[in-house]
């Protein structure tokens, strides 16, 4: 059961650097809620939802996000932009 608690808490952790990074990213790189959920191929609600983590982006979507602004999906749950690293365009 520890073992379970202890993914289960990196996995929520992960999330919610999914959710800050993505904000971070695309706020540097100019790009809306809208815009980005049009890349994505979502509504922006849905994007906001992400951030605040009150969902969390199926695989697919996660991808399709780390595509669209430039990042990949280990760094995306891992790192932190806003300290950590630049961004791309």
């Amino acid at each position: 059961m520890d073992d379970y608690l202890a993914r289960l808490d990196r996995a929520e952790k992960a999330a919610a650097k999914f959710g800050s990074n993505m904000e971070m990213l695309s706020r540097r790189q100019h790009i809306s809620h809208g815009e980005l959920a049009e890349m994505v191929g979502v509504n922006a609600g849905t994007i906001s939802a992400w951030h605040v983590g009150r969902s969390t982006p199926g695989l697919i979507n996660a991808l399709m996000v780390c595509d669209a602004l430039g990042v990949n999906l280990g760094d995306m749950v891992t790192k932190g932009y806003c300290y950590e690293f630049g961004y791309k365009k």
